[in-house]
């Protein structure tokens, strides 16, 4: 009964505050005329009117940042001598590259035999299972290029056969060139179609003349000519992208 007259007090005592103006609390609390009135700027003046724009100075002056009284810009590293701070490349975790290949692919997954092998050799790809291990190994060591290579010449291997009978909306390997282009007949498309793969697999946007696709231009002209087949070329360069650490880590 004792915890039930208390509560009953603090429930109308919080009510009966609630319904007070705050005016009239600050007003009739003791305390509240002792309280500081100066500015962290100057601690001895009393704080000004800020209701009113025309009489307040620092109305004009834009927000920034981090601003404690007077606004003053300062630059975010000092010196040149500053050391950066630079976080190392993480692999991602199997659902993360799943995802990521679904996302390059048009919806595509490693799979073999009915199974979806990233998921069959999980545990080998360092996915934890709670009993003998608890945290998720994230190294991209040679199990992991192993099977990664494998997905990626499974994978690409698929797409360029597809797509040599699709039509070019349709086409994810070879969107901007058709399956008989090379680098001798067409190199405007070739070159359209590097950067677009490159924008699509590693997420950057570069020119056609960039340096980086210069090794992939070379790697479609070597292999269409040792197979005649540009679709093989295609392949390849899948095969390389997919295998690029930029595919794969973050």
């Amino acid at each position: 009964m004792r915890y039930l007259l208390i509560s009953a007090a603090v429930i109308t005592l919080v009510a009966a505050c609630d319904n007070e103006p705050t005016t009239e609390l600050l007003e009739n609390d003791p305390l509240s005329s002792q309280a500081p009135t100066g500015t962290i700027d100057n601690p001895n003046t009393v704080d000004q009117p800020v209701d009113n724009p025309a009489g307040n100075e620092r109305a004009s002056v834009p927000p920034s940042h981090g601003e404690l009284g007077s606004s003053i810009p300062v630059d975010l590293v000092a010196g040149d001598d500053v050391e950066y701070f630079v976080r190392s490349r993480r692999r991602m975790n199997l659902d993360q590259l799943q995802a990521q290949i679904a996302h390059a692919t048009g919806g595509r997954q490693w799979i073999a035999n009915n199974k979806n092998q990233f998921e069959a050799l999980a545990a080998t790809l360092g996915r934890p299972d709670y009993i003998s291990t608890l945290f998720e190994d994230l190294s991209a060591g040679p199990v992991f290029q192993k099977f990664l290579g494998d997905a990626a010449r499974s994978i690409c291997a698929g797409m360029a056969d597809d797509e040599i009978e699709l039509p070019p909306g349709e086409r994810i390997l070879m969107a901007s060139v058709t399956p008989e282009d090379t680098v001798e007949s067409n190199p405007e498309a070739v070159d359209a179609n590097l950067v677009q793969l490159m924008l699509r697999f590693h997420g950057l946007s570069v020119p056609s003349e960039a340096p980086v696709l210069a090794k992939y231009r070379w790697l479609f002209q070597s292999v269409t000519h040792t197979t005649k087949n540009a679709a093989d070329g295609w392949r390849i360069v899948c095969i390389a992208l997919m295998s690029h650490p930029r595919f794969y880590s973050y």
